[in-house]
This record gives C-alpha cells, sequence and structure tokens, in this order.
C-alpha cells in the first residue's frame, strides 16, 4: 500500500469507520453535475472477482484484469510493446455498449547523481472507448508518485485530464484522490477511493455524456502498478 492511500485508511479509522474521506471537486463542477454514488461494488479485486458495479444510469461490468495488448491494439503513444499491463471492460449505457481498453505502462530507473542513487519511477495510464482506438481515449502519466494529469478526446473535443488530490475536509494527497474531465467547461470527474463516485455535467449530449463515462469508468478501474 502507497503511503497516501495509507494515510487515507489511518484518517478514515480515526475519524469514523462510516465516514470515508472524499474528494474535493471544483465548485463550477459540483454546482452543475448530477453525483452518482457508486452503487453494488466489491471491496475485493481479482481475476476470480465480479468486480462489477453501477452508478447513476450505468453499469461496468464484464472487467476482464488479464487483457492485454497482444492483439496489437495501443493508444496515442502507446504501442504493443509498451503496455505492460491491462484490463478491459463493458460500460453498459442507455444507449447500448461500449467496450473499454486500458494500458499501464511503468518504468523505473536508478539514476546516479552527485554520487549518490536515486530512483525515477514513470507511470502511464491509456484509455479508449469504443470500435475506435483513435476516438474517444486518453492518456495520463505521472512522476515518482505525483498524481496522474494528461488529456483526452471525445468526438472533436480535445480534453485536459486533472488530477484532484485535496479531500473535502481540506486535506492534501500526493497520489491525488481521482480526476476531473474539462474543456472549454467542466465535462465530469471520478473519485478513485473505494467505492467512489463519478460526476457527469447535466447540459452533455447523450453521447458525449456516454464516452465520458466510460473514459471515467476506466479510471475508477485503475490499480497503480504494484496492486496488480
Amino acid at each position: 500500500m502507497s503511503l497516501s492511500r495509507f494515510l487515507i485508511a489511518l484518517i478514515g479509522a480515526a475519524t469514523c469507520a462510516c465516514a470515508p474521506v472524499h474528494m474535493a471537486v471544483p465548485p463550477d463542477l459540483a454546482a452543475g453535475s448530477h453525483v452518482y454514488e457508486v452503487q453494488n461494488r466489491s471491496s475485493w479485486k481479482g481475476a476470480l472477482v465480479d468486480e462489477s458495479f453501477n452508478f447513476g444510469p450505468y453499469r461496468v461490468t464484464k472487467i476482464d484484469r488479464d487483457w492485454t495488448s497482444s492483439s496489437g491494439w495501443g493508444v496515442g503513444a502507446y504501442s504493443t510493446s509498451a503496455v505492460k499491463t491491462g484490463y478491459a471492460f463493458v460500460l453498459v449505457t442507455p444507449a447500448g455498449e461500449l467496450a473499454g481498453r486500458c494500458g499501464v505502462e511503468a518504468e523505473k530507473k536508478d539514476l546516479e547523481v552527485l554520487g549518490g542513487h536515486i530512483w525515477k519511477q514513470r507511470t502511464s495510464l491509456a484509455c479508449a472507448c469504443g470500435a475506435n482506438t483513435n476516438g474517444t481515449r486518453f492518456v495520463i502519466s505521472s512522476e515518482n508518485g505525483r498524481p496522474m494529469g494528461g488529456a483526452a478526446v471525445i468526438g472533436e473535443n480535445n480534453l485536459a485530464v486533472n488530477p484532484i488530490d485535496r479531500a473535502e475536509n481540506g486535506a492534501q494527497f500526493q497520489e491525488g484522490l481521482g480526476w476531473e474531465l474539462r474543456g472549454v467547461g467542466p465535462i465530469g470527474a471520478v473519485e478513485a477511493q473505494h467505492p467512489g463516485r463519478f460526476w457527469l455535467e447535466k447540459g452533455l449530449a447523450p453521447t458525449t455524456a456516454h464516452d465520458a463515462a466510460c473514459l471515467l469508468a476506466g479510471m475508477a478501474l485503475y490499480q497503480p502498478p504494484e496492486q496488480h
């Protein structure tokens, strides 16, 4: 368990077992969004566990943590050889199903600096939803345990994926508590802590909302490499 996740658990235990640490979302996103609590999500993970869950009108199911990119799948700068591990899932929407595929890359280097040694670690996550991996997608990355951030594409819209590292109680966490999708304005957000919450802007077109929900579900399913 990483230090930040240990601190989250410690704070929760010291406060109340029924009062988890919640992510603080930007005020404009909070004011204009539907907020969906995750329902029916197991606290267990792995190939033998049904990790399916529901949020609002959506269901995340058919989660496969043994999925790899051996078929040649890639997102953005990712190639088959770069993806070290991956997972797949299906998002059931009111308009049908969207297939999601995600790849995780982790690289750790021992660097010699001024006669000493430091570790430099870079972790990246790329996900795509739908039949075309050049369509709805995102790529986020971090170095040395910092919150992961990057960019996403939905339709013709280029979006930022911003990490959120502050809790509602004002505490800050090194690795972050979740992410938001933002273009000209907010699109949605997801809380990474179990069981989690989702936010989707109320004025989104249905197709955009479904694509955003799929990308956010990919983020919600992410596990840091040491947890695989």
